[in-house]
């Protein structure tokens, strides 16, 4: 049972990042790398979401069987040949580049870490930021290949679990307090006072998503969810 009630596939096929995308899934599809295999690969963000506007870059989502090391990474770049713009940080798992005048990020991460993390997710009813922003991100993800992968995720994700949901509730409750926001007023500190608000609003948000049985992968996308919401 899909328990969000929205379209989970609004992506605009004819965006030009969508092509963008499909060119480079093509343009790796006979590179051979050494040691990590790329098993799966993705369209995230606002263009799989369907609200890209002007400003917005195109993610990738890449997923390996053994996390990639950098001369994997860079072999990636030179394949679909993109400049980077910042140097590969081994530290790091996302890679941002520039191709045809559309800027890219790429994250990478390993399947075993992605099942581990639904898995948690469904067993311990983790409600910790990151596992969240995952769900929601394949909840939308346009799959390039690797779609057997993608799909077992997305039937997962298609159910919000009620426990899930109790523990997101409990946990942004537990922290929503007014951060002393009188006092920003007495002070006339307005910085610190429109921060406890988005504060306090982000947890609000929080806490609307779970009753809404939608996992919230960022506050980017905040007002469109709550238009989209019951």
């Amino acid at each position: 049972k899909n328990t969000k009630g929205v379209d989970h596939m609004k992506i605009d096929l004819n965006n030009p990042r969508v092509i963008l995308a499909h060119e480079i899934r093509e343009s790796l599809s006979d590179v051979e790398f050494e040691g990590p295999e790329l098993v799966a690969m993705a369209v995230g963000g606002s263009v799989s979401r369907g609200q890209a506007d002007a400003f917005s870059d195109l993610e990738l989502l890449c997923f390996w069987d053994v996390f990639p090391d950098v001369d994997t990474r860079q072999k990636l770049v030179d394949s679909i040949k993109a400049v980077l713009i910042f140097p590969i940080d081994d530290d790091q798992n996302e890679d941002n580049l520039i191709l045809k005048d559309i800027q890219i990020d790429i994250l990478h991460n390993t399947v075993d870490y992605y099942d581990n993390m639904i898995e948690d997710a469904w067993e311990f009813h983790l409600a910790d930021y990151q596992t969240l922003g995952f769900l929601d991100t394949i909840t939308y993800a346009y799959p390039l290949f690797g779609e057997d992968i993608l799909n077992a995720w997305k039937e997962k994700t298609e159910v919000y679990p009620r426990e899930l949901a109790i523990n997101v509730i409990f946990d942004n409750l537990m922290k929503l307090h007014n951060g002393n926001i009188e006092l920003y007023i007495q002070r006339d500190n307005p910085t610190e006072y429109y921060a406890q608000m988005v504060t306090i609003q982000r947890k609000l948000f929080n806490i609307l998503s779970a009753i809404n049985k939608t996992y919230a992968g960022g506050y980017k996308w905040m007002y469109p969810e709550l238009e989209a919401m019951t």
